[in-house]
């Protein structure tokens, strides 16, 4: 699982070298890169695991950060498992509707309270943490 989403990241980087020059990777490229690519990317992730993911969201949520070994770039991505598949939720727009989001919520949670309002905040908060200087927040 944590596999597939780092070798796509390595897979696309080294994709766009080949593309800006005009080359296609060979297929022996691409599987010496397969067999390298941790090499140069640390994979670590965390399950977001509290009450109120428990209470919310119908499937497991994984923070993953994919780091250069050299310490240089990072990338952050929240991710759920669904069924064998591990599908990044991307951050929601500033405006306009975001209907993928409804897919991550157990089919039988309803806001029926302020504390289940606050639970579902809280559930929120830990996919879509506010940065410090987030206005939006």
């Amino acid at each position: 699982m944590r596999g597939r989403l780092t070798g796509i990241f390595v897979l696309a980087l080294n994709l766009c070298q080949f593309m800006a020059l005009g080359q296609a990777p060979s297929s022996d490229e691409d599987a010496f890169i397969q067999k390298h690519q941790f090499d140069l990317v640390k994979v670590t992730w965390t399950r977001l695991d509290n009450y109120a993911a428990s209470r919310v969201f119908a499937h497991p949520i994984y923070r993953i950060m994919i780091a250069a070994k050299d310490g240089g770039q990072f990338w952050n991505v929240v991710a759920a498992r669904v069924g064998d598949d591990l599908v990044p939720i991307p951050r929601l727009p500033r405006d306009g509707d975001f209907f993928g989001l409804l897919a991550l919520f157990k089919p039988d949670f309803r806001l029926t309270s302020d504390d289940v309002a606050q639970i579902f905040q809280n559930a929120l908060d830990l996919i879509y943490p506010a940065a410090q200087d987030d206005q939006w927040g």
